[in-house]
């Protein structure tokens, strides 16, 4: 039995809202220099059925310690 839950291939309504905020969100800062820093964990499918998956577990504290230390170096100094 697979431990992970399937992952729907297709495009959900979450996804496509999230979408659409992503895309206003380029648009609006689309002259500002912006990083995003994602975290986390991570399931991807290799294959339709979910039998194989290339699987990359984490808390995501590698992205926040390493978004937030340029914020306290330069309220340093």
């Amino acid at each position: 039995m697979n431990p992970f839950p399937k992952i729907a291939l297709d495009e959900t309504e979450k996804t496509r809202d999230q979408k659409d905020i992503i895309k206003q969100f380029i648009e609006k800062n689309a002259c500002e220099r912006i990083v995003i820093v994602t975290s986390g964990g991570t399931t991807v499918p290799l294959e339709k059925n979910m039998v194989r998956y290339l699987d990359n577990f984490s808390a995501g504290t590698r992205g926040a310690v390493s978004t937030e230390y340029p914020f306290c170096f330069f309220l340093k100094y």
